[in-house]
């Protein structure tokens, strides 16, 4: 699978839960909504045990461990020491009961005992280049989930507004303490270490792996979350 050559290992990922937050409008909205999202599912599915792929900075386990029941088992997975260090020192500054298993590795490497009821996939997809290399992981989270199981993934996706939406973007970006040669920078990386996807191909691509029902719940700018099932029934 081709990863783009993001470092994940080394002293700047210190600034990435302050960063992201404001590279991406309506960051903290995205991860509330996929958590409310979740708790409405657990009412027609028993969701006990849910993975994060990309959990180093630890929003998403902050924001589902205020909304989940303490019966759910939170498994977080990232390639990164240095992000997972991270995600368990904002943890350990919160007083919770849940369940939490911290896993060091990429998703094509694991061999999970048991398959998940929900996967949640926040902003990783853009960081994979290719196709195919989409398909293949779009194929690991769908083998690690159980048949009619929700996948929530959320992505920069790339349409004919991008150059419009850069200004708005940069004038958010400044406003929320970000600086010029942040937007720049951030700007220059697009199609050299993060990789829009259009969105007709993402639902390709997910249709491809057996995910049905596909739909959108958030935007914000050129960043969108969606929602998918698992097709197929248990063997």
């Amino acid at each position: 699978m081709t990863i783009s050559n993001l470092s994940w290992h080394n002293d700047t990922v210190k600034g990435y839960p302050s960063t992201i937050d404001r590279k991406v409008p309506g960051y903290q909205l995205l991860h509330e909504l996929t958590s409310l999202l979740l708790k409405e599912k657990l009412s027609t599915q028993n969701i006990t045990k849910v993975l994060i792929v990309g959990a180093g900075g630890g929003k998403e386990l902050i924001t589902l461990t205020e909304l989940l029941p303490d019966n759910v088992q939170l498994t977080a997975l990232d390639p990164s020491t240095k992000m997972l260090h991270i995600a368990k020192e904002v943890l350990k500054a919160k007083e919770r009961k849940h369940s939490i298993s911290f896993i060091e590795g990429y998703l094509e490497e694991q061999d999970f005992n048991q398959p998940f009821d929900a996967i949640i996939c926040m902003l990783t997809f853009q960081f994979i280049q290719g196709k195919e290399s989409r398909i293949r992981f779009a194929q690991y989270l769908t083998q690690s989930l159980h048949p009619g199981a929700p996948c929530f993934l959320s992505t920069m996706v790339d349409h004919d507004q991008h150059q419009n939406y850069f200004q708005t973007w940069r004038q958010q970006l400044i406003k929320h303490g970000g600086t010029n040669t942040e937007a720049v920078q951030f700007q220059e990386s697009i199609g050299k270490r993060i990789f829009p996807i259009d969105e007709k191909e993402l639902t390709n691509v997910l249709h491809q792996v057996s995910f049905t029902h596909i739909s959108s719940y958030f935007q914000s700018l050129f960043f969108k979350g969606f929602v998918c099932f698992k097709g197929g029934t248990e063997s």
